[in-house]
């Protein structure tokens, strides 16, 4: 290896000095040749020791303190000791003048002598006059426990800490007055971001901020580091609420719908609460909780119907708004309507579960298969112990303010001082990479390695076997149904079926004492991908067709419909490195990390200690939840790629968000591969929805119009996107293949091929049948 270090360098232009016309080549080779000599007589004079070995095997040394001195180049008084030498292109001060030639890598200046240092060289004025004070760093991060958290904030806003490395903890509502300079390692995703951490320094009148950005290799970074003023100076909406969003108001008036039940049903002796058996299952003699809630509302009680004007605005376009109909208790029809009422949905779909695992359990133990009738039991078991409150939240029938709606703990299994500082709880999307086993968490000072899926005692990790084609379909399989072996998108054969684990009791470490923090980053966990799977009714496949089928200048056919559904169902998988899965004990819930055939019994240490000889399968992670969606079936000329549609999505949802005025990452979108074709699917990205989507549907020609106006006027090429049109920080994994250009030509040929073909330039169906549609999929005219 030839190529040039410091010290290398320093040689090749020390003998340039003496032989001007040597060939390059050859003053590099006889520098490595000294510098390989000077080496082997500093280790055989021992002023050199051995330090460690590394790794990869070689040998590490470090300089024998015992072998050198020390000597200053000035007296007290600072009057130099030895001859000093200044070069004249870096302004550098060395005590080695060799030849004139400046040590300073790649300088190439001349040296100068000098008799004494600089009196106003600001750095040496700061070695001489300032106090050295002690560095100490510490972490403040959602992973603290708050007791340990806010001990931490004390410490550094009294000066015991000094740096303070933070996640986004310290980004809102914490006022350090003192606090001098931010660091931010690296660009924050918007303008808001940057202006909350940016705004944590200087915040006193008598002070001044330093704020550094370091920007990392990558696409977003890289992109702000070339155009800074679009964070620092970039426009930040102001934050607005949507007053009139019937999802969000309907949740309200089931909230307080199920207090008045729970009030009543409480005085009366009976137990609704906690779990989702108590309200779900009929008791001796008593009524489930979904009949018991008909019948309250079959009353229309007068104490409810007051509680809910106290609380709903008054004026009647929101009170009075179809799916709402305070007066008419209209609202009623959404909740135990017999037709499409989200309780009595669940209500079946529980029911419908339970009665599946009985069967197979009753099936199991008629065939003396004891262990897979337990198997069946502990399934139940899960259904039947989900807490009920959180469970009615995440099936929209219970609004939800915190963030987020399925959260998982990883269980630190040990005893000890910084075990008891760290609370490690994710969203359980984010859960299944963060925490999968093998994944590690810093925390705390300490590295906490995830061991295994956290078992409980009676219950079984909800589990759902599905089929993925390369294409991007994905179709879930009913348990005990025979799995499909064709793709439902391009009919090519599929693989073997799989099974995700959802880890909903969470995840747990070993009892093996914390790594303290080295000097590399741990291993991140694998990145999950969002499915969307098809599970609507009949009637929701029904689509509605906005913008007919019309030929565009250029005689192509194009169009748009939309189909929705109240409860379409998303899959979140982690399939492990390499698509290899994760080797997990079934009686434990150990993890190891190297291949095992199917129910391979391996001794293997218990998450909490001793033994275990229970059997490893292999599984993937994953994780469902239903919520609105919203498909948008496209007719695009040829057969486009996966970037054309890739691309379409993002400046669908930009344009979403530009219209309609909705927070960029509350709205979210994937792919769908029905037959024959692909859709774009739209989805709230917030705790249980918030019925975004349905704005989207409700103003799409405003939404397309918009898209259009994102990928036309733009000035980036039009092969490519930039931040202005397409790119963001959470879409960075395809920045490489977004482009504006052919989504610009697509939409302007839907725009004047189809919108010039209806009367009134919006819609291609009447009011009457667009408003049935509506009714019969969001229940609501």
């Amino acid at each position: 290896d030839n190529r040039l270090n410091a010290r290398s360098d320093y040689m090749v232009r020390l003998a340039r000095v003496n032989r001007p016309q040597e060939a390059e080549a050859t003053l590099r080779s006889e520098a490595k040749k000294l510098l390989q000599g000077l080496w082997n007589f500093l280790a055989r004079a021992s002023l050199l020791k051995q330090s460690s070995i590394k790794d990869g095997g070689g040998i590490v040394y470090q300089l024998n303190h015992l072998a050198w001195e020390l000597r200053p180049l000035s007296d007290e008084a600072g009057k130099p000791l030895v001859p000093l030498w200044r070069c004249q292109r870096c302004r550098q001060i060395t005590a080695h003048g060799l030849l004139n030639v400046c040590g300073a890598y790649r300088c190439g200046g001349q040296l100068a002598q000098i008799a004494q240092f600089d009196d106003d060289n600001h750095y040496r004025a700061q070695y001489l006059t300032l106090q050295p004070l002690p560095l100490c760093a510490e972490e403040h991060t959602a992973q603290l426990e708050k007791d340990a958290a806010a001990e931490t904030q004390q410490r550094f806003i009294q000066g015991a800490v000094n740096v303070l490395s933070c996640s986004t903890t310290f980004e809102l509502g914490v006022d350090v007055g003192e606090l001098q300079t931010v660091l931010m390692r690296n660009v924050p995703p918007e303008t808001a971001n940057y202006l909350q951490r940016a705004g944590r320094a200087g915040r006193r009148a008598d002070s001044a901020a330093l704020v550094v950005t370091y920007a990392q290799r990558r696409a977003h970074d890289l992109h702000h580091f070339d155009e800074p003023e679009q964070m620092v100076g970039g426009r930040m909406r102001p934050p607005s609420a949507q007053v009139r969003n019937v999802e969000l108001i309907t949740r309200h008036v089931y909230a307080v719908a199920f207090a008045e039940l729970f009030r009543r049903h409480a005085f009366e002796g009976s137990a609704l609460l906690p779990y989702v058996a108590h309200f779900f299952e009929k008791g001796d003699g008593t009524h489930t909780g979904p009949e018991l809630m008909a019948a309250l509302l079959a009353e229309r009680p007068a104490r409810l119907q007051a509680a809910l004007k106290r609380i709903l605005p008054k004026d009647p376009d929101i009170c009075e708004a179809p799916g709402i109909g305070l007066s008419t208790w209209g609202w009623v029809q959404g909740l135990v309507g017999e037709n499409g009422g989200l309780l009595v949905e669940t209500d079946r779909l529980i029911q419908s579960d339970l009665a599946l695992y009985q069967g197979l359990e009753d099936e199991a133990s008629a065939a003396k298969n004891h262990t897979r009738a337990d198997y069946y039991k502990r399934l139940g078991n899960t259904v039947r112990k989900r807490p009920l409150l959180s469970y009615l939240a995440g099936q929209r029938m219970l609004p939800k303010y915190g963030f987020p709606i399925h959260s998982v703990e990883l269980e630190v299994l040990i005893d000890s001082k910084d075990a008891n500082r760290v609370e490690l709880s994710r969203d359980l999307r984010l859960a299944l990479g963060d925490y999968a086993p093998g994944s590690r968490i810093v925390a705390a000072g300490r590295v906490w390695e995830s061991y295994g899926l956290k078992r409980l005692p009676n219950r079984e990790w909800p589990m759902r076997t599905y089929v993925a084609c390369d294409c991007g379909w994905l179709e879930l399989v009913r348990l005990g149904a025979a799995a499909p072996q064709n793709c439902g998108h391009c009919a090519g054969a599929l693989p073997a079926a799989k099974t995700f684990v959802e880890p909903e009791f969470g995840f747990v470490t070993s009892k093996k004492a914390p790594d303290e923090i080295g000097e590399s980053r741990p291993q991140r966990g694998q990145v999950s991908k969002v499915y969307f799977t098809e599970t609507r009714t009949p009637e929701e496949q029904a689509a509605l067709e906005l913008y007919p089928v019309g030929a565009s200048a250029d005689g192509a056919a194009v169009g748009l419909s939309l189909a929705a559904t109240r409860r379409g169902e998303l899959v979140v998988v982690n399939k492990g490195r390499n698509g290899s899965g994760y080797n997990l004990c079934g009686s434990c819930g150990a993890s190891v990390p190297f291949p095992k055939k199917k129910d391979a019994i391996e001794p293997h240490e218990k998450p909490w200690g001793g033994t275990c000889k229970g059997s490893f399968r292999n599984y993937h992670l994953g994780h469902s939840f239903a919520t609105d969606v919203l498909e948008l079936r496209f007719t695009v000329p040829g057969n486009p790629d996966k970037a054309f549609w890739l691309s379409l999505t993002y400046a669908l949802l930009e344009g979403a968000s530009r219209a309609l005025e909705i927070r960029r990452d509350d709205l979210d979108g994937c792919l769908f591969f029905p037959p024959g074709g692909t859709s774009v699917i739209l989805f709230d990205n917030v705790p249980g929805g918030a019925g975004h989507v349905r704005l989207v549907e409700r103003y799409i020609q405003q939404v397309v119009e918009a898209a259009l106006r994102v990928v036309a006027g733009c000035g980036c090429d039009a092969d490519t996107a930039c931040y202005k049109c397409l790119l963001s920080y959470r879409n960075q994994a395809y920045h490489d293949v977004l482009a504006r250009g052919p989504v610009r030509d697509y939409l302007e040929h839907l725009q004047s091929a189809c919108l010039s073909q209806t009367a009134d330039g919006v819609y291609s169906v009447t009011a009457a049948s667009r408003g049935a549609w509506l009714a019969g999929v969001w229940g609501r005219a």
